[in-house]
């Protein structure tokens, strides 16, 4: 703008210069001699040569060059300084020729600053709309920064997230394992356990029968009378060590409750352990299907992020790029 200012202050004062030499050039003085010598000079050369050192006539146009002369050295133009050396050349010639060609000079300067405002005009437009899109990439650029800043922390939390996950899922699967091989062996171990007890009960209860069989029978036994008295070495029939069995009935049944306890027992803890599993692996399920639609929800949005940061960076060239161009505009 203060280039295009000096440039039209210039060429206004370049324009006065050559106004006021069209002025001095059309003088009432150089008018009158100009009607009164130039038919005289369109019909004899000879005469027109004799008038070109006419004093007056000398004087006005010496005046006109050496102003026009100062005006070019003042401005520093060699538009002026032609006209002045052509002024200064052109003695021979009509004023008209010499007022014509100043016009030309003045309307052609005019043209230009004319040009030059309107040019200057668009420029002030291009310049506005630079400006604007320098305003908008500049935000675009800084918004695409934040964005792909705010996509990059976003995945890196979603990726540690999905490491979490993933060896919790690992974890939980193999304490699942660990807890179905515990059960495993804790409900065999149960099973051999009840299956010995209902057993040695059995065996038990038979030894039982057996012996209160024998007792039973031994107690009611009498000697036939028709049979021999007795040796006298004996005091009384044999019928067996009852009193003795009947500890020992005594103390079997004692085992065969217990064994009937541990059975009971025994299989009362392992439905109770039984449940307790179930109610353990139903939850670790529960927390390995919420884990897994995690990893899964989790994946995917980082594989649309992922996508976003890399057409984020796309945008981010380009409109860098479009900025460089504005900036260097």
């Amino acid at each position: 703008a203060t280039d295009f200012e000096a440039r039209q202050k210039l060429r206004g004062e370049e324009i006065q210069a050559l106004e006021k030499a069209m002025e001095i050039i059309s003088s009432d003085v150089v008018a009158a001699k100009a009607e009164k010598h130039l038919p005289a000079l369109v019909q004899a050369r000879r005469a027109l040569v004799q008038l070109r050192g006419g004093p007056q006539e000398a004087a006005h146009r010496t005046t006109a060059v050496a102003y026009l002369q100062r005006s070019a050295s003042k401005l520093d133009s060699r538009i002026l300084a032609t006209v002045a050396l052509q002024l200064q050349a052109a003695a021979a010639d009509p004023f008209d020729k010499v007022k014509n060609l100043i016009q030309q000079l003045i309307d052609r300067l005019t043209a230009e600053a004319a040009d030059e405002a309107k040019h200057k005009e668009w420029c002030d437009a291009e310049m506005g709309a630079n400006l604007q899109t320098r305003t908008t990439k500049t935000e675009e650029v800084e918004g695409l920064h934040e964005k792909i800043s705010k996509l990059e922390t976003d995945i890196g939390l979603l990726k540690r997230e999905l490491a979490e996950l993933t060896k919790g899922v690992a974890q939980l699967q193999k304490d699942m394992a660990e807890l179905t091989k515990l059960r495993g062996e804790e409900k065999a171990k149960n099973e051999d356990t009840i299956a010995d007890a209902a057993g040695a009960q059995l065996a038990i209860a038979e030894a039982l029968r057996t012996l209160k069989d024998f007792y039973g029978q031994a107690a009611g036994a009498t000697a036939l009378a028709q049979q021999p008295a007795p040796p006298p070495i004996f005091d009384a029939p044999y019928k067996g060590r009852q009193v003795e069995g009947g500890n020992v009935l005594a103390f079997l049944e004692v085992i065969h409750s217990d064994f009937a306890r541990l059975e009971q027992e025994t299989s009362a803890a392992e439905q109770a352990a039984q449940s307790e599993y179930d109610t353990q692996m139903a939850d670790a399920r529960s927390d390995l299907e919420a884990k897994q639609a995690d990893i899964t929800a989790k994946t995917r949005d980082q594989g649309q992020k992922e996508v976003d940061l890399e057409t984020a960076r796309n945008d981010l060239d380009l409109a860098q790029s479009e900025l460089d161009a504005a900036l260097a505009y």
